[in-house]
Order: structure tokens, then C-alpha cells, then sequence
């Protein structure tokens, strides 16, 4: 079974054989305005998913924070709906591709004034439709330092295979620990980057990336990704309190599309943002089991699989099992663009062909950072 923490993080293979279905719960808050999102779910076994079970979306669910001051501030409901290509690119025999609409999961914002502050308090509540109440234990959100620099530094991940290999961007976060404080850290990588895909008539839709119906609106498309797989979500200051850092937190894979387009700026074929937030003791340690799930790879020498919980309660029945953890962080940002110069082989995508606007993340509209 798949869970997502904070709403968009990591997939986690999580045991499910103690109950039949599980409350899932995920998002954070930071200290800049959001909206900020909540994502509740169940998770249930033996349901015809892959793995062992299915996700469904809680509706209906009566959500709310409150500060240390007793300020309350009501979540509202979202839909989210993507659109989504159900046939791989090459078959055999070749079928032909379809787009299809589906939600990806119902959740629950903050309104868009809403920010946290540093050195307060927010503890999450919410009430289901059965009447069943949860609440966090309370999250203060840390102080924390600011983003020095983005390095970026091309690689090529080994392989056995004499022609064959894969290669990508290590994201590198550099900056200043604060002395006077334990400090707690986790990384989010975002990405912008432009796609040309043409529609043309004479090319077989059975082998095309996207579908290649001519009624589609578009051949260039810039993609946003949001929290790309890869990145560092637990570590601290244990080993470094107070030193000027440089680490490495998140890895960008070339896909065969992320660096191929040659008509952008030379200088500015990606741009990545990294997002790194302060966190505090219980959200590393929670971030940090996470994070030693996902690294198990059957090696002899990997720690044994850990049951995974977090910071959500039923009030009216402690000992139910709930996944998740609800957490206030400080943010800072800072952005970079990779070079094209920096790229010393670039994987391309053969058929990168048909509307484009069908891909997650896609809009017509050139993002600011580009115009």
C-alpha cells in the first residue's frame, strides 16, 4: 500500500495486515500563506488495489486549526481532478491511448490569507461524519535559517549495462545552521520545464507519448512539478550544529523530457525550487522512519521494516491505528536553473508526440520565472 505523507511526498510501503481498513492522514502548515492542504483517507485491505488495498477520500469531515491563542481557522473541501493517458506507449499489438479525467483525492485547505507564525503553536481537529473526532498532538513552528544557494551537479548513475544508463541532476542545499538551537530539516524539489510535442497527422497515435487527437489544444506545454520523488526528508544539525552547510537533498532523473527541449535558453533548460523546511524533534523522527522505509531494498544488512504511525488520535478510541503525521514548519525557498552545459549526455524521449496539455502539470501560459 502507497502512502503519500504531507500531501504529496514520498510512496511508502506500509503493512496493512492489522486491520482492515486504516484512517490516513497527511499535510502540514508553514509560515507562509498557502492554501495549505490536509488530505484524509482510508486505506482498505483486500479491496481489489495494487498491494493489498485502495484508497478512498474521506468527505463530509468537519476540519479545523486552532492556534495557541484559541484562533480557529476552518478548513474548506477540494476536489482535485487530473487528467491522466491509461495506455503505456508501446504495445504489442498497438492500442491506441486514451485520456480519462479522475481525482486524485478529496482534501482540505487552509483559506489562501492563512499562514502560520514562527514560535505558535496549531494543534489539527476534525470530526468524520460518524461522529468519530481525531486531533493532533500540538506542533510549534521552529525558527530557522535561510537558503544560501542551489547547487546543481549533473550525474550519471552507474549501470552494468555498457549502453544503457541513467542520469539526472543532484540538487544541493547550502546554508548556515543556527548555533544556538537544535535544528531539524526535510526538502521539497519543485521543477519547470518546457515540452514541444507535434501534431501531425502521419504519425502512428499507437507509439505517440500523448494522445494525438488533432482536436487537442496544444504542442507546447510547460510542465510544473510539484515535490519531485527523491528528496531528502529527514536530517539535523547533530553532526554540524552552527557550520555552514552543503548537502546534498534531492536527485532530478532525466526522463527523456525534463532536459531534451534545445529551444529554451541554453542557461535556462530547468528550473528547479527547493523548498527546505525547519521542522521540529517529532516530525524528524517520524520523517526520519519514513525515510528508512522508503531506503529498504532487500539488502541483508537493511533494518527491519517498522510499523509506521505518527501525531493523530481518536479521541473517543485511543488504540485505533491512524498513518500520518500533521506538522508546522517554517519555509525557505530559492531557485536555480540547470544549464544546458552542465548536461553531459541528455536521454531523449523518442515519441514525444500528441497534446501535451494532458500531462499533470501542464499549462500554455510561460511561467514568470521564464518570461
Amino acid at each position: 500500500m502507497l502512502i503519500y505523507y504531507s500531501a504529496c511526498i514520498s510512496p511508502v510501503d506500509i503493512d496493512t495486515d492489522l486491520k482492515d481498513d486504516i484512517l490516513v492522514v497527511e499535510g502540514f502548515i508553514t509560515d507562509d500563506f498557502g492554501p495549505h492542504e490536509i488530505a484524509i483517507t482510508r486505506v482498505a485491505k483486500f479491496a481489489g488495489g495494487i498491494a493489498g488495498g485502495t484508497i478512498f477520500p474521506v468527505n463530509d469531515v468537519e476540519i479545523y486549526i486552532v492556534d495557541n491563542n484559541g484562533v480557529r481557522t476552518e478548513l474548506l473541501q477540494t476536489d482535485t481532478t487530473v487528467k491522466e493517458i491509461l495506455q503505456p506507449v508501446f504495445s504489442i499489438p498497438p492500442v491506441p491511448q486514451r485520456t480519462v479525467f479522475r481525482p486524485v483525492k478529496t482534501g482540505y485547505r487552509t483559506p489562501f490569507d492563512f499562514k502560520g507564525v514562527k514560535g505558535n503553536t496549531y494543534t489539527l481537529h476534525f470530526t468524520l461524519f460518524n461522529g468519530r473526532t481525531y486531533v493532533s498532538t500540538p506542533q510549534t513552528i521552529p525558527d530557522g535559517p535561510e537558503l544560501d544557494s542551489v547547487i546543481l551537479k549533473y550525474k550519471m548513475v552507474p549501470s552494468t549495462d555498457p549502453v544503457v544508463f541513467d542520469s539526472g541532476v543532484d540538487v544541493l542545499a547550502k546554508w548556515q545552521d543556527l548555533a544556538e538551537q537544535d535544528n531539524y530539516y526535510s526538502w521539497q524539489v519543485n521543477g519547470i520545464y518546457l515540452i514541444e510535442t507535434p501534431l501531425n497527422e502521419f504519425l502512428d497515435p499507437s507509439r505517440c507519448l500523448y494522445d494525438l487527437d488533432m482536436s487537442g489544444c496544444c504542442n507546447r506545454c510547460w510542465i510544473t512539478e510539484t515535490n519531485i520523488i527523491g528528496n531528502t526528508l529527514a536530517s539535523s544539525d547533530i553532526n554540524t550544529n552552527g557550520q555552514l552547510i552543503t548537502m546534498k537533498v534531492g536527485f532530478i532523473k532525466d526522463d527523456g523530457l525534463r532536459f531534451a527541449n534545445t529551444t529554451v535558453d541554453a542557461n535556462k533548460q530547468y528550473y528547479v525550487e527547493l523548498e527546505q523546511l525547519s521542522t521540529n524533534k517529532e516530525a524528524f523522527r517520524f520523517n526520519e522512519l519514513i525515510q528508512s522505509q522508503i531506503e529498504i531494498d532487500g539488502d541483508i544488512f537493511d533494518p527491519p521494516p517498522a510499523e509506521v504511525s505518527g501525531n493523530i488520535t481518536n479521541v473517543n478510541n485511543p488504540d485505533e491505528k491512524v498513518i500520518g503525521f500533521f506538522g508546522a514548519h517554517s519555509i525557505t525557498r530559492k531557485g536555480a536553473f540547470i544549464k544546458r552545459s552542465i548536461l553531459e549526455n541528455i536521454q531523449r524521449w523518442p515519441h514525444a508526440c500528441g497534446d501535451c496539455s494532458v500531462r499533470n502539470g501542464s499549462s500554455i501560459e510561460t511561467p514568470a520565472v521564464y518570461r
